[in-house]
């Protein structure tokens, strides 16, 4: 059968084949992108699912941190994922977690300790708990140059970054870069991004607190194990906590303590467990227990006051008391001590006849009964008064400045009795612990009669002090007549002496006159011989002038050994002593007496030159005398001056034999001597004593040495 189809109907029919065709396709494709949807929500719940089930129970969450940001910038296909933490309040922030792809640069190490106001814009967003995503770094606004220089610097080209928050609190953000290429992020990958963030802020507040409960835990312990007192946990009748001191001072171990038959109650005195079962409700239904005195009792028996503090805590999610327990046996002791020592102050205090006044800011809180004896004023007069109340006004002013300023040296005032009259006080006033408080005490005598005894000495003292002026006046004047007297006798000494000093002029004159003499002789021989030159004359001229000069220098001496010194002055004693030498030098050389010196030089004393020269002269020709007089063979005086501290000594000694022991004590006294009427007065030894220990402030003395005697002078 033939059937005529026309091109028209071929026509129509191709196009319904072609659409029936699109259509098989097109349902091709949607078939496709729904398998791939379907496939893409499973690897998406698996994502949420391991990143949920990555923070359960971790060890380390830093891990855990860096294979969420592995993870999920992988599933997203960013080039970059980070985190940022604040620190300081915001002040400075650190890039703590990074994840980089194959082939892009890490910035962690560039991004630490950062400015948390390096990004103003970002953070703006941040802060207001926006998301932030950038789908071009190249386009961002005016208002994020900052932003944008750091970003492009970095190579990024698009970005996404989430708020991290702990309780409406930011504490950092976490970030997705690209730096291929500049795209936008889907929903389903923004979606990823808001729920990881919620796990991470959550996983962070959570190991926070867990560390902090830790380190809590950890302080606590520690204050506890180190802690003075005993501290204690007890819960439901059980200690669950007992700190190192609980077992040191109650005896007891920590399984003891810890074991579920221990009984608290055996820790309490039995007076005292009422009270503590009273105040252990009463912190359990959570009023507050003031801290309250206990007597607990140890396991060998020995009693202990102390004090507990309890407050009410959670341990372990139940209520728990927290307690505190103070040692206070050693306090309960002194405070026993001290009220002991208070009695027995107080009956002392009331046993003496001195006033006691216990005196708080100024103010009298206590007195003795002698204090009323001595005033007039009852006890209850004295107390809440002012101490200077009970004071003259003339004294009123010392008494205050030294109760403020704790004086405690002793002192004298003027106390006013309740009749008025005023009579003298002797103060003295120290700090105090009196029934538990700083009380000044002060002890007061009535030193009336002192007082006027002390006038009448006063008195006395100045009659005998006019009479010392008077005495001292007539002192004065015989020390004057005194020493007019003792000039005169040395005077009359050296007047003495002078036929002596004359003839020792003849004996030095008598050498050089026969020099001279030889000298005249000599020239007239080489005169009359014709053997005069001018060198001759001038030798013999010269010789006859040096014999001349040293005549002349004998009558100086002679001279000044008789002239007075009117002053005291400064002088050198080898002058002195070389001075009284050269006058005697002559009678010494004719009865072939040596004279040995041994003389420091340099020593200078203050005093009389010449007397103290006419001194020697004394000792000197005393000791020529005896030589003389007792045929002594090889005779001779030997004098030492010398230094010792701060003295200077001098010695004249001979080998005469010495000074008979009977008379040795005697030969200073004026007219003694053992010469003979003619020859002797007894003033020259007298007169040295009188020069060095009178007119100098010396002493002169005499012993008898090993040959002789010997005389010293001290200065």
């Amino acid at each position: 059968m033939k059937t005529n189809i026309t091109q028209e109907q071929l026509l129509k029919e191709n196009n319904l084949l072609k659409a029936k065709i699109a259509e098989l396709e097109k349902a091709g494709d949607i078939h496709k992108k729904a398998e791939e949807t379907i496939k893409r929500n499973l690897e998406f719940q698996k994502l949420i699912s391991s990143i949920s089930s990555g923070f359960v129970g971790i060890i380390d969450i830093d891990d855990s941190i860096n294979n969420l940001l592995k993870n999920i910038g992988e599933f997203c296909g960013a080039s970059r994922s980070y985190i940022f933490r604040f620190h300081n309040d915001g002040k400075t922030m650190d890039n703590t977690h990074e994840w980089c792809a194959e082939g892009v640069t890490s910035q962690i190490d560039n991004l630490q300790n950062q400015p948390g106001n390096t990004f103003p814009w970002w953070l703006s967003k941040l802060y207001k708990n926006e998301v932030i995503q950038i789908k071009d770094v190249s386009k961002l606004p005016e208002e994020a140059k900052v932003e944008k220089e750091i970003f492009e610097s970095q190579d990024i080209k698009s970005l996404i970054v989430l708020p991290l928050s702990i309780f409406g609190k930011l504490i950092g953000f976490i970030g997705f870069d690209n730096v291929g290429e500049a795209k936008a992020w889907p929903g389903e990958t923004i979606k990823i991004l808001k729920i990881s963030s919620d796990i991470l802020a959550n996983t962070i507040h959570s190991k926070n607190a867990e560390t902090a409960l830790r380190e809590s835990e950890y302080k606590f312990k520690s204050f506890a194990e180190q802690s003075t007192n005993m501290i204690f946990i007890n819960q439901a009748g059980r200690v669950r906590y007992a700190n190192k001191k609980c077992v040191q001072l109650m005896g007891y171990t920590e399984n003891e303590f810890y074991s579920d038959d221990f009984d608290f109650r055996v820790l309490i005195a039995p007076e005292y467990l009422d009270i503590l079962e009273k105040n252990f409700t009463k912190n359990l239904t959570g009023k507050d227990v003031e801290p309250h005195e206990y007597e607990l009792v140890s396991k060998n028996g020995n009693s202990i006051n102390t004090i507990i503090n309890i407050k009410l805590i959670h341990f372990e999610s139940s209520k728990a008391i927290l307690g505190v327990i103070t040692d206070i046996t050693g306090r309960k002791k002194a405070e026993q001590a001290l009220k002991e020592s208070e009695t027995r102050f107080k009956a002392l205090s009331e046993a003496t006849n001195e006033a006691i006044i216990f005196i708080e800011n100024g103010v009298v809180i206590d007195v003795n009964n002698a204090a009323s004896d001595m005033s007039g004023y009852s006890y209850d007069e004295f107390i809440g008064k002012y101490a200077t109340d009970f004071i003259a006004d003339e004294s009123k002013g010392l008494v205050r400045k030294n109760i403020l300023s704790g004086y405690e040296k002793p002192y004298d005032a003027i106390a006013q009795r309740k009749d008025g009259s005023k009579f003298h006080i002797e103060v003295q006033g120290q700090i105090f612990e009196y029934k538990g408080r700083k009380v000044r005490i002060s002890a007061i005598r009535d030193i009336t009669k002192r007082k006027e005894n002390e006038i009448l000495l006063q008195k006395s003292k100045e009659k005998l002090q006019q009479f010392n002026i008077q005495l001292m006046d007539l002192v004065e004047a015989e020390v004057k007549k005194s020493r007019k007297k003792d000039r005169l006798m040395i005077i009359q000494s050296k007047q003495a002496a002078m036929g002596e000093m004359i003839g020792n002029i003849a004996h030095q004159w008598r050498q050089p006159l026969n020099d001279i003499g030889l000298y005249v002789q000599n020239l007239q021989d080489r005169f009359e011989l014709e053997k005069i030159t001018a060198e001759n004359l001038d030798e013999t001229i010269q010789k006859t002038m040096d014999r001349l000069e040293y005549m002349s220098q004998t009558i100086d001496d002679f001279r000044n050994f008789f002239r007075s010194d009117k002053e005291e002055t400064r002088f050198l004693l080898t002058d002195s002593i070389n001075k009284a030498l050269s006058l005697t030098e002559a009678g010494f050389k004719n009865n072939s007496i040596g004279i040995i010196r041994n003389l420091e030089k340099d020593l200078y004393i203050n005093g009389y030159p010449n007397e103290f020269s006419q001194a020697v002269l004394n000792i000197l020709n005393n000791a020529k005398d005896v030589l003389i007089e007792r045929n002594i063979q090889n005779p001779y005086v030997k004098i030492n001056l010398s230094k010792k501290g701060k003295k200077v000594i001098l010695t004249v000694s001979d080998n005469g034999g010495g000074i008979n022991e009977d008379i040795i004590n005697k030969i200073f006294e004026p007219y003694f001597t053992t010469k003979d009427i003619l020859t002797g007065t007894g003033q020259g030894l007298y007169i040295s004593q009188t020069i060095i220990e009178r007119n100098m402030s010396g002493k002169l003395s005499v012993s008898n040495g090993k040959h002789g005697a010997r005389f010293r002078i001290e200065m």
